[in-house]
């Protein structure tokens, strides 16, 4: 088999796994649906907190930084599940800090812009620079 052969094989198993992994990782966003849809009509986040909305907030802001063409080319299934991955983790945090008690949005508002300082300081930075101290 010479490699010219092999090469579209090669390219249509990369998009099928891409495409796979897109439905997982929209799966993963859409799975906390039920529980803000529970606070909602209960009025309160009672025991939930929301510091793993931030963290996966973070998460998707980072790999949609990797999918971005200046770091990686052709990656436009990274970029794009990742963009609808940090919308949804957004408004997330919103709803539970519209329903949280005031002692959790306190935390919640702390961890997150620590967490974002720290994600736009490692996102800005050049790569033939130093990178800032943070935090």
């Amino acid at each position: 088999m010479s490699f010219s052969a092999a090469y579209p094989v090669y390219e249509v198993a990369k998009d099928a796994a891409g495409v796979a992994g897109n439905i997982f990782a929209f799966g993963l966003f859409v799975s906390p649906i039920p529980i803000f849809r529970r606070n909602i009509r209960n009025g309160s986040t009672k025991i939930f907190s929301g510091l793993s909305y931030i963290y996966s907030l973070m998460n998707c802001l980072i790999c949609m930084r990797y999918g971005t063409p200046l770091i990686s080319p052709d990656n436009l299934l990274v970029t794009t599940v990742y963009s609808i991955g940090a919308v949804f983790q957004f408004v997330y945090i919103i709803i539970f800090l519209v329903y949280a008690e005031k002692l959790k949005k306190k935390l919640v508002i702390q961890t997150k812009e620590c967490r974002i300082h720290a994600v736009l300081s490692l996102a800005l930075h050049l790569p033939n620079e130093p990178l800032p101290f943070v935090l």
